[in-house]
């Protein structure tokens, strides 16, 4: 980079009231009429996935009573921006790059990124909005330190938000077509949205470099889901409206092969993080810590 880029803020937003393990489907709901082999395997293997984790609360941006939601991927962003901006003491107005990232939009018109702009009253700024599950975060923060590194821009928000709840409630489920694939998720994913303000600024903590790779291109997806309108080549548009279609099909739920993604996700990550330590010249030992954004302790370790 040939300007410095700089953290001079943080901040982050959970919804509703925590939730412990052992609670998760009195907010989710139960889900009603799954095959006996499904569900008798969930039983005994969601309880191995939760201790596995770590994760002692989950977050849901769901009433457990109404049934609604009660948060917009919009609402949980602005939050978290607005608690970064204040840790950064500087006003909404003084970002002139705005990123957001996540696995669904609220609309897909307008983006998400616009709708945000306009919650947080920022006249004139550059918006962009990144569709993109785990790896969000990283591609938004290496967008962002090529753009105020080069001097296009001098300050930056950028935030993840995920309504995991959307798509694990019960009601979403069509249960004849659920396998348990669809359902390990809902024992890991959970609603919230975390924030940064960058700055060309020397005063904040310094970012050396961001270093995202995709190495999937050989491999099947391990995480798939939630198809939208008639863009999934194989679920036609039929009928009047393609929705019940959908649901029909059972291709509208979350899938992500845990067995497989645990055996593989590790080797890559070791791979990746060796990489970007010789791409930023860095020594492995010369490393104090390693925040893992990953629930699963088998990783850390």
């Amino acid at each position: 980079m040939a300007i410095p880029v700089s953290i001079i803020g943080t901040g982050s937003y959970l919804p509703g009231e925590p939730v412990p393990a052992d609670a998760i489907d009195s907010v989710l709901g139960h889900i009603d009429g799954l095959p006996e082999r499904v569900a008798t395997r969930a039983k005994r293997i969601g309880r191995a996935i939760l201790s596995r984790t770590g994760v002692r609360h989950r977050y849901y941006a769901l009433d457990p009573d109404t049934r609604t939601q009660t948060e917009t991927n919009a609402s949980i962003a602005e939050k978290a921006i607005r608690a970064a901006l204040a840790a950064a003491d500087a006003p909404a107005d003084s970002i002139d790059l705005l990123i957001i990232a996540g696995p669904m939009a609220d609309y897909a018109c307008p983006p998400t990124s616009a709708i945000l702009q306009g919650q947080l009253g920022i006249e004139t700024c550059t918006e962009i909005e990144i569709h993109s599950n785990c790896t969000g975060t990283p591609k938004a923060i290496q967008i962002a330190i090529d753009m105020l590194g080069s001097g296009r821009y001098r300050r930056a928000a950028i935030v993840y938000a995920q309504l995991s709840s959307v798509f694990l409630r019960s009601e979403f489920y069509n249960p004849d077509r659920v396998s348990f694939e669809n359902l390990a998720l809902r024992w890991i994913m959970s609603d919230g949205a975390g924030a940064l303000i960058l700055d060309r600024d020397d005063d904040g903590i310094a970012l050396i470099d961001a270093h995202v790779e995709s190495i999937g291109g050989n491999e099947a997806p391990g995480m798939q889901g939630f198809l939208h309108g008639a863009f999934a080549h194989n679920v036609p548009v039929k009928d009047k409206h393609v929705l019940p279609t959908l649901h029909k099909s059972g291709d509208h739920h979350i899938m992500q092969d845990i067995a497989r993604v645990s055996k593989i996700a590790p080797v890559h990550l070791i791979d990746g993080l060796a990489r970007m330590l010789a791409r930023a010249g860095i020594e492995g030992e010369a490393v104090a810590h390693f925040a893992l954004g990953i629930p699963g302790r088998h990783f850390v370790t």
